[in-house]
């Protein structure tokens, strides 16, 4: 297989094997090559297109004091490595860049679970992201993470106080068992006094509606 550009448009097929979805039917969490081939597609139709525009319908913002929640797909995964590297090839620094089966698989692979959340929230300290817990709710089932990838040192946000550091954590869960189509909720447990409002030992809730997502 060979990937090829032809003006903006990016001629994709599948070659590598993904052998973790070679006994399941397609679904959200398990994209087929038809699928991963439209991903690259929209990638590259895209390129240019703001990160925070292509990425909407996966982000959850709700309002001040709330973490920022991306949820990344495979799906999203793959087409948000097309858009950069797109972008890089045309206006950047990586005019030689190519977009390769490997690349493709490793954009994939990166969402370890199928379902993975970069939630990124404001501390007093540049390791308050460490005591930060995350589960997600599908029905009365709660799923503990099998990754989470939480930084050491926070990065200086410009302000003072209670929101003077900013980190990113990724988050992945295990969703094999699930069809895509579920309703899931993200629970964002804060160290104590940090929660919604305020409220002590209580968690921030991000409901994400699977079925409407590829």
């Amino acid at each position: 297989m060979q990937i090829s550009n032809l003006g903006s448009a990016a001629v994709f097929s599948l070659a590598f094997a993904l052998t973790s979805q070679s006994a399941l039917a397609e679904t959200m969490i398990n994209p087929s090559q038809d699928t991963l081939g439209e991903a690259v597609q929209l990638g590259t139709d895209n390129f240019d297109q703001h990160p925070v525009a292509f990425q909407w319908d996966y982000l959850t913002n709700l309002g001040l004091g709330y973490p920022e929640v991306l949820l990344r797909t495979r799906y999203l995964a793959v087409a948000d490595y097309v858009r950069r590297s797109e972008f890089q090839r045309k206006f950047g620094t990586q005019r030689v860049h190519e977009i390769t089966d490997e690349r493709i698989k490793a954009a994939h692979d990166e969402v370890v679970g199928g379902l993975q959340f970069i939630v990124t929230a404001s501390g007093p300290t540049e390791d308050f992201m460490l005591a930060y817990e995350f589960s997600m709710s599908v029905g009365d089932a709660v799923l503990e993470p099998i990754l989470v990838d939480a930084p050491q040192k926070a990065s200086p946000s410009g302000f003072m106080g209670d929101i003077a550091y900013t980190a990113g954590a990724i988050v992945d869960f295990d969703a094999s068992g699930l069809s895509g189509t579920e309703s899931v909720t993200l629970l964002v447990k804060a160290p104590d006094g940090r929660g919604p409002s305020g409220a002590r030992n209580s968690a921030y809730e991000i409901p994400y509606d699977l079925s409407i997502l590829k």
